[in-house]
């Protein structure tokens, strides 16, 4: 947790209860207690259930017309070294979706905040302001507060959950250390801690999708001599349309500057083997019933006035990317699902995200805002290779640039 939290956190702390076998408790101000009976003592938690998902990670084979993210992305933000804000963190589902978010590490939070489903943090928790979470809440290294954390189901803890402000929980305490808050404290019930048996998001290197691998692939198993579409791709700079059909291309790398539009038909995979650099007035866009899986392998890069993906169907955009960085700045539109375990996040200004994110690590400014958006189904001309023949797809239209 960042030393500046923290310190403001424990400004109102009373003296600390020694450790116990169960949860203490140790209480300043008016607030009281208000829990049911401790669960029997030595009961026994399931690690996984609640929580976190244990679900094996699998992807379809880099030369099929098949989407990863259905197996990639599942909550509205994952993050795998630690995410510290400057302002307010909001995630929510216009669809009924659990807008869950995984922290790798600790999460900071300097400004009121709210989560829509699960908060699974592998370090602790610091905010200061309100935090609420309408799902389960872990956080391996514990709590520490100074306003109102307000937790809809159960709140797993580590370590001390410690402050000055109001806790309320609406499920079980599970914890196996003290508790030290001068206000407020409810819980519904109490059961012993257990460390949770998975990753939030999936951060071992081991189960990342392997982007560069998949770009690899599509330089020999590509269609884009079916639309006369060459490695170097679309011209560079000015303004113009590139139009994709349905099929799986390839280029080099993906460089423009000035007022351009990419457009998909039907159902496409671009595949970029460098860099994606935009700069000016851009937009990645989808026909109806379209969608876009683009793959990059090195970094992306974004500056001016960007629209990414179709605002009434988030899901259909999906963004991998294989290096080190991505940056954001100016105006940007984000409905899409963006895919960067490895890389380096970096947003500037307040960003609404129509979608989910997974980053290596974030650095954000302002404000975050997600609408999780989740692919639950492949599409229907999604074919695996090694799958029955079925007859050859129509010719597909020629590249419209204009």
């Amino acid at each position: 947790m960042t030393t500046s939290l923290r310190t403001a956190s424990l400004v109102a702390l009373v003296v600390l209860a020694a450790a116990s076998a169960g949860c203490s408790l140790r209480q300043g101000g008016e607030g009281r207690a208000a829990g049911a009976a401790a669960e029997t003592a030595g009961a026994s938690v399931d690690p996984s259930v609640g929580f976190l998902s244990n679900r094996v990670r699998q992807t379809p084979p880099p030369e099929s017309h098949c989407t990863p993210a259905p197996a990639l992305m599942d909550s509205a933000l994952c993050v795998c070294k630690g995410l510290g804000l400057a302002g307010e963190l909001t995630t929510r589902s216009t669809r009924g979706l659990a807008a869950d978010v995984g922290i790798e590490g600790d999460l900071d939070l300097a400004s009121g905040s709210s989560i829509g489903g699960k908060l699974r943090v592998t370090g602790g928790i610091s905010f200061a302001g309100d935090l609420a979470v309408s799902g389960d809440a872990w956080a391996h290294r514990g709590v520490s507060l100074a306003g109102t954390f307000a937790v809809g189901g159960d709140l797993a803890s580590g370590a001390a959950v410690e402050g000055a402000g109001d806790v309320h929980v609406n499920g079980k305490l599970l914890c196996d250390a003290t508790e030290s808050v001068t206000g407020t404290f409810h819980v519904a019930g109490r059961a012993p801690y257990a460390r949770q048996a998975a990753s939030p998001c999936g951060c071992d290197e081991r189960s990342f999708y392997d982007v560069a691998g998949a770009v690899a692939t599509a330089r020999t198993t590509n269609d884009n001599a079916a639309i006369g579409l060459a490695e170097g791709g679309e011209p560079k700079a000015g303004e113009g349309v590139l139009t994709l059909p349905a099929g799986r291309y390839y280029v080099k790398s993906l460089e423009a500057v000035g007022r351009r539009e990419l457009r998909a038909e039907g159902n496409v995979q671009l595949y970029v083997d460098g860099d994606v650099t935009l700069v000016g007035e851009h937009a990645l866009t989808l026909a109806t019933g379209a969608t876009l899986d683009l793959f990059v392998a090195g970094a992306f890069s974004a500056t001016g006035e960007i629209a990414l993906g179709a605002a009434d169907r988030p899901e259909a955009f999906r963004l991998y990317i294989g290096g080190g960085s991505v940056d954001l700045t100016g105006s940007q539109a984000v409905r899409g699902l963006v895919y960067a375990p490895r890389a380096e996040v970096g947003i500037a200004g307040t960003t609404s995200v129509h979608g989910a994110l997974f980053a290596g690590s974030l650095s954000q400014a302002g404000t975050l805002d997600i609408d999780f958006a989740a692919v639950t189904a492949q599409n229907k001309t999604c074919e695996v290779p090694s799958a029955a023949v079925t007859p050859p797809a129509p010719a597909p239209e020629p590249v419209t640039l204009r």
